[in-house]
């Protein structure tokens, strides 16, 4: 067997636990692919974040992913001054818990990298207000100080490690 497989017991033997073995083999299928896609989107966004993919590829690789193309991003790289139990990623996970629109990628031990879906047309002055907030929640419930700098906003997934140096140029 592969690592891939799961295995579901049911105790008893009726028609009523085989039905449930089956719903929960299914269940746990449908929550594992779920999982998996969304990692393989992360590690995507980081691979095109750290050039560490070729442009010709960026295109095959979200088409593959099911990731969408001409959305409108923008980049916070969030660099944690201090950091307390909770790790930064956590912190930032905590923030923003269910995404399928947002991504956070660590790229240090205190810098998070969170890519986020805007409108079409999002004011600069809407970019800077999220990243106030941002501050203001992880200063006020996780104590601990962090900087935040911000990329320009995008149209094209291949244009997001632009938008991530700009990030890291507007914190230095």
């Amino acid at each position: 067997r592969s690592s891939q497989d799961q295995i579901v017991f049911v105790e008893g033997e009726d028609a009523i636990a085989v039905q449930l073995s089956m719903m929960l083999a299914v269940t746990i299928s449908n929550i594992k692919n779920l999982h998996d896609d969304k990692f393989d989107k992360s590690s995507f966004i980081k691979n095109v974040l750290l050039d560490n993919i070729l442009p010709g590829d960026i295109y095959v690789r979200s088409k593959e992913l099911n990731f969408s193309n001409d959305v409108s991003r923008v980049v916070y790289l969030l660099k944690f001054k201090t950091t307390g139990d909770v790790s930064p990623f956590d912190i930032v996970q905590n923030i923003f818990p269910n995404s399928n629109q947002d991504y956070i990628i660590a790229t240090g031990e205190k810098e998070i990298v969170l890519v986020r879906e805007i409108d079409h047309g999002t004011e600069n002055a809407d970019l800077e207000s999220t990243a106030n907030s941002l501050v203001d929640t992880i200063e006020a419930e996780f104590f601990t100080k962090v900087q935040v700098g911000i990329g320009s906003p995008v149209e094209s997934i291949k244009d997001i490690s632009s938008s991530y140096r700009e990030a890291q140029a507007a914190l230095e």
